[in-house]
Order: C-alpha cells, then sequence, then structure tokens
C-alpha cells in the first residue's frame, strides 16, 4: 500500500511500512582516500590506525566506521577506503575538523595521499 512520505519539502509515495524520521541534527562526515602508488601497506596501516585512534581522543566523534572498496562496479576512480564519522551538529563537525589531533592527522596523511575526497551531509533516515 502506498502513503505519502516526507524529504526535505517535498512530498514522495513510500510504502506505508518505511518510517521517515530525520535525524537532521546528525551530520555524516564521509572522506575517500587515493594514495599515492609508492604508499606501502605497512604505512596505509599506520595512517588507518591514526584515524582509529582520534575516537579516543575526540569524543565528539560519535561513531567512526571504515572499510576498503570491494565493488564488483569498478567505479571507484581508485579511491580505495572510505571512512565515516558521525557528528552530532554542523558545530561539531567544525569543531572536529579544527581539532588540533585532527589537524595534526591531517598534516600526516596528505603526503600520501594522490587524492582525497570529503562529502558532509545531515543525515535522513527513512527505515
Amino acid at each position: 500500500m502506498v502513503g505519502y512520505g516526507c524529504l526535505d519539502t517535498k512530498v514522495l509515495p513510500v510504502h506505508r511500512t518505511e518510517v521517515c524520521m530525520h535525524a537532521r541534527e546528525q551530520v555524516k562526515h564521509v572522506v575517500l582516500f587515493k594514495f599515492k602508488k609508492d604508499v606501502s601497506e605497512e604505512k596505509k596501516e599506520e595512517l588507518i590506525g591514526m584515524y582509529k585512534g582520534l575516537t579516543k581522543v575526540l569524543d565528539i566523534m560519535k561513531e567512526f566506521e571504515w572499510g576498503e572498496d570491494i565493488s564488483i562496479e569498478d567505479l571507484h576512480k581508485g579511491y580505495t577506503h572510505c571512512f565515516i564519522t558521525s557528528l552530532e551538529s554542523t558545530a561539531a563537525r567544525d569543531q572536529y575538523v579544527e581539532a588540533p589531533a585532527h589537524v595534526e592527522y591531517v598534516s600526516e596523511l596528505k603526503p600520501c595521499l594522490e587524492e582525497v575526497l570529503v562529502i558532509d551531509f545531515l543525515s535522513t533516515k527513512v527505515k
């Protein structure tokens, strides 16, 4: 059965079993890494360990998850690692980006990356 749900200001048909929950206070900070070809696996592991270590010193990071690309579509464009940090608000995101521990990590990381892609979005859960 189809009802009407919400997505921002648009009204869209959805199945009645779906729940449209706006978690507009939560920011997802998504980071994709494309490492330089000469970066060793050991260095990559060290940098990933440092990123995970930020969760111990930055309480502002409410959730943190990461993984390597396993897609069969071959659309990764060289990006191999994805990291997602959940933060309470855009203000919390701003504090996170400016935190000395984060700034120090980025300065260690940057020389090892060919490219980095960062997307922040306000999370809207549907189910």
